[in-house]
C-alpha cells in the first residue's frame, strides 16, 4: 500500500472540481462473455489483513476526521471512537473481515485512487479518508494516491484521462473516483447554493455530440479489459430538481443520452449511491439510479466510526475495495465481469430486480466472493 508520507501525487497541473461525490470514466467496447473463469488466485491470511488495517504503519500519523475530531494518531482515533471494537465501520458494515478469514485481503491487487490529497504528514484530506475506507475493505491492496486539485470541466476531463492512461499502463486496473461535476452549483466552501447550472443542458448536449463523434471516429481510449471504474454517484438529490443520477451527474447524464442514441458506453463503470446509517434506505442526499439501474449499486458511507461522515464519496471505496477482493480470488475476471459479479450478487432493495432508485441494491461482499450460480454471464 502506498504511503501517505510519500503519496504518489500525479501533479500534472491537474485541475478538478472536487465535489465529495461524482462520476466519470470512459467508454469501452462491449464484451459479451460466454462464461466466467472462476479459477482461484492465491490467498493471504487474516493475520496479514489485521497487520495492514488502519493504513498499516500509517496508523501512527495524526488523524483529523471529517467530523472535525483531531487525534494524535489514527490508531488512537479508532480506539476512542469505535469504543474498543476491533475494526473500523466500513469493515463492519461490509463484513469484510469474514472474507479475510479465508485469505481474501486484496493482496497483490493494484488500485488507483483519484482524489484530493496533500503532503502534510497527516491523515486529513478527502482522499485520505477515501483511502482509509478502501483499506478497511481491502487492507492488502496496493493503492496509488493521485492528487487532483479543483478546476474547470474541460481541464479536469483532460487530466483525469491522463491519470486513467497512467493507471492502465501501470496495471492499476481498479480505479476509485469520488469526484465529479453536478447540475447543482456549489460555493467555494463546497456547499450547495440551492441553484442549478443555467448552462447545464448546453454542456450536456455538447458533451454527447463530442462523445458520439469520438466513438464514430474510433478515437475513444481503449483500456485493458481488466479496467473497472467505480464512481460516487453524487450528493445533490435535494437540490437538483431530480434525484436521478442520469439527470444531475455529468458522466451519468452523458452516458445515458449516448446510450439512448444506440451507442455502447460505460460498460466498465459502476455508479455508487449511499444508504442512510444503520438502514437499507437510500440517503436523502444521494442520487438514485434512474436509467443507470443496470450500472448502479448502494453502500454505507461513514469513514472511521458510525455517524462521522456522509456522502457517496465514502460509499464508492467500499465497492472498489470489494472489487479488489473479488479480483484477488478470481484473477482471470475482466473488469466488466467483476462489475457484473458485484451487481448481481447485491442484496436486492426496493422493487424486485434492478430499479431506478437502488439499481441492483446493497453491496453484499460475502455473496460476491461466492458468485457461482448467482451471476448470469454477460
Amino acid at each position: 500500500m502506498s504511503s501517505l508520507n510519500h503519496k504518489f501525487l500525479i501533479l500534472m497541473a491537474f485541475t478538478l472540481l472536487l465535489t465529495s461525490c461524482g462520476g466519470g470514466g470512459s467508454s469501452i467496447k462491449n464484451s459479451l462473455e460466454i462464461s466466467y473463469d472462476y479459477t482461484t488466485g492465491n490467498p493471504s491470511s487474516l493475520e496479514q489483513a489485521n497487520s495492514n488495517i488502519l493504513l498499516g504503519s500509517e496508523r501512527n500519523l495524526p488523524y483529523d476526521g471529517p467530523s472535525g475530531n483531531t487525534f494524535s494518531s489514527l490508531s488512537q482515533a479508532h480506539s476512542t471512537l469505535n469504543n474498543g471494537l476491533s475494526y473500523p465501520i466500513a469493515t463492519r458494515d461490509t463484513l469484510a473481515n469474514n472474507v479475510w478469514s479465508s485469505g481474501w485481503t486484496g493482496k497483490g491487487i493494484k488500485v488507483g485512487i483519484l482524489d484530493s490529497f496533500n503532503s502534510n504528514g497527516r491523515i486529513d484530506s478527502h482522499g485520505d479518508w477515501v483511502s482509509l475506507v478502501l483499506n478497511s475493505i481491502s487492507p492488502e491492496a496496493n493503492t496509488i494516491l493521485s492528487n487532483l486539485p479543483s478546476g474547470n470541466l474541460s481541464t479536469t476531463l483532460q487530466n483525469a484521462n491522463s491519470a486513467f492512461d497512467y493507471y492502465n499502463t501501470n496495471e492499476y486496473y481498479i480505479v476509485n473516483n469520488s469526484w465529479g461535476f453536478e447540475k447543482p452549483l456549489k460555493n467555494s466552501f463546497g456547499s450547495y447554493t440551492g441553484t442549478n447550472n443555467p448552462n447545464w443542458d448546453d454542456i450536456i448536449s455538447d458533451a454527447v455530440t463530442s462523445k458520439i463523434m469520438s466513438i464514430n471516429q474510433k478515437s475513444e481510449p481503449i483500456y485493458n479489459e481488466k479496467m473497472l471504474f467505480v464512481f460516487a454517484a453524487g450528493n445533490g438529490a435535494q437540490y437538483c430538481g431530480s434525484a436521478y443520477v442520469t439527470e444531475c451527474d455529468y458522466f451519468a447524464t452523458v452516458y445515458n443520452r449516448v446510450r439512448n442514441q444506440g451507442y455502447v458506453i460505460g460498460e466498465d463503470t459502476i455508479f455508487v449511491g449511499a444508504l442512510s446509517d444503520q438502514s437499507s434506505t437510500i440517503a436523502n442526499y444521494s442520487y438514485q439510479a434512474g436509467n443507470m439501474l443496470n450500472d448502479f449499486i448502494v453502500a454505507h458511507d461513514d469513514v472511521l466510526f458510525s455517524g462521522d461522515a456522509s456522502g457517496t464519496s465514502f460509499s464508492a471505496p467500499r465497492v472498489s475495495g470489494a472489487a479488489a477482493l473479488v479480483r484477488q480470488k478470481f484473477p482471470n475476471l475482466t473488469g466488466i465481469q467483476i462489475k457484473q459479479v458485484l451487481l448481481q450478487t447485491a442484496t436486492d432493495l426496493g422493487a424486485s430486480g434492478p430499479d431506478n432508485i437502488y439499481g441492483y441494491g446493497k453491496l453484499n461482499l460475502e455473496n460476491a466472493m461466492s458468485p457461482q450460480g448467482r451471476v448470469i454471464a454477460k
